[in-house]
């Protein structure tokens, strides 16, 4: 059974420590999680809080939850906004809520 044995058991891994070779595919892998997901999800974010902070009354919006409505009071420093969705019709909604501008 001694006749099996080869000389790559006895191998085994380098003796000189840390190899940099080794941490490069880390690194690029890093960068390209960063490039694709992570940079993306952030100027979206941005762009979503530019959004909502320039929201005025009289803007047509929809909210996350498909209910169209015009903008009808942003009361000051507040998180929510007043929706009128039909003619005297208004609800408080949270403004991180509104998803995005309603087309005409």
């Amino acid at each position: 059974m001694m006749g099996f044995v080869t000389s790559a058991y006895a191998a085994g891994p380098s003796a000189s420590g840390f190899d940099i070779v080794s941490f490069v595919p880390l690194v690029l892998i890093s960068g390209v999680f960063y490039m694709l997901i992570i940079r993306p999800q952030q100027k979206k974010a941005q762009q979503q809080d530019v959004f909502l902070k320039n929201l005025k009354p009289g803007d047509q919006v929809v909210s996350q939850s498909g209910i169209f409505g015009t903008v009808f009071q942003i009361p000051d420093n507040e998180n929510y906004l007043i929706l009128e969705i039909d003619a005297k019709v208004r609800v408080r909604i949270l403004r991180s809520h509104i998803l995005e501008l309603a087309q005409k």
